[in-house]
């Protein structure tokens, strides 16, 4: 009786274990935070089409429990974003979504080709100060990433570009009339009273309390560059024999935005007449300089963010009037929203 007696207690004993025992789940993998390439309008271009395989983004983390205190969530100096394969993802290392529900990070980015850093890179400023633009340049900002927590499939970034493109190209009206033909050449080609140091300074509120991304103005609530120093000479100085087809003489490049108020192009060209045969004079030349107010006379009146101009100068050899034709394309891709996207 008291073997069995045991074999009761040893049974009441195993099935107490059994209900005290606390069974867990597997926790859920972490999950990585990406930036996937994607078109959110039909024309947009990507960021590898305008020859961009990377970008900046720092990263400002605000914890459950600790709202009120912003994070370096890519580290205080940011995470390069680079593409791999079919995904932007931080280049360094993975990074993981905190796993609360509560917690949220907001996302800050930018491409500068030739400089590196903005000057300032906080949740809601963003600024470059005395920079000087160089023609080959290429500096985008997105708009803020705001309020992305671990549900987030991938973060959306948009880009804008900066600065300013400018064209200057020069072509013949008529280079043969009857017999009479003629040549010209042109040299010391200059566009001068040109600012190539300012400064941009981005602004937001950051008062969503939704996820999405914000756009940036400055202290007037437009987006707009401060020129600062003293304006200099975009100048060529090569010899160029043209024709009626348009010649670059300064070829695509970028330029900070600014009024185009103050700008004058000047150059010096050379008009050779060749009279047909039997005519006393073989040929004539005439040195003479152009001088052109870029405002009154093209009528364009500034540089303006995320455009491209291209202006042309038409020189007839026969009565040496010189006529204007600027184009402004009103974005620097083929994009109406004048944007790129990364999602």
């Amino acid at each position: 009786m008291n073997v069995w007696k045991n074999i009761a207690v040893l049974g009441t004993i195993l099935v107490a274990l059994m209900g005290c025992t606390k069974i867990e789940q597997a926790p859920a993998p972490e999950k990585e935070v990406s930036f996937t390439v994607g078109s959110h309008v039909i024309q947009t271009k990507s960021l590898e089409s305008e020859g961009v395989t990377e970008f900046k983004s720092k990263g400002f983390l605000h914890a459950q429990g600790y709202e009120s205190i912003t994070q370096d969530f890519f580290g205080a100096s940011g995470e390069t974003i680079r593409k791999n394969t079919s995904e932007w993802a931080p280049a360094s290392h993975p990074y993981y979504w905190p796993k609360s529900d509560l917690s949220y990070v907001n996302f800050v980015s930018w491409f500068d080709k030739n400089g590196g850093n903005p000057t300032t890179v906080t949740e809601d400023r963003l600024e470059w100060v005395n920079r000087t633009i160089a023609a080959n340049d290429d500096i985008m900002y997105a708009d803020a990433s705001w309020r992305y927590f671990n549900n987030t499939t991938a973060v959306p970034v948009l880009f804008h570009h900066a600065l300013a493109q400018v064209k200057f190209q020069v072509r013949l009206s008529k280079s043969q009339a009857g017999n009479t033909n003629w040549t010209v050449a042109l040299s010391n080609f200059r566009v001068s009273n040109v600012y190539q140091t300012g400064s941009l300074r981005l602004r937001h509120n950051g008062s969503t309390l939704d996820a999405q991304t914000l756009p940036w103005t400055n202290d007037t609530h437009s987006t707009i560059w401060t020129p600062s120093g003293e304006p200099g000479t975009l100048s060529f100085v090569s010899h160029y024999n043209l024709s009626t087809q348009n010649q670059a003489i300064i070829d695509t490049r970028s330029v900070l935005p600014q009024s185009t108020f103050g700008m004058e192009v000047s150059f010096d060209y050379t008009i050779k007449t060749i009279y047909p045969e039997g005519n006393p004079l073989q040929s004539t030349s005439e040195n003479a300089t152009a001088r052109i107010n870029l405002y009154s006379d093209f009528r364009l009146y500034s540089w303006s963010m995320n455009s491209s101009i291209t202006y042309t100068i038409v020189i007839n050899p026969d009565t040496q009037v010189i006529t204007f034709d600027p184009v402004l394309t009103e974005d620097w891709n083929t994009d109406l929203n004048n944007s790129m996207y990364i999602e």
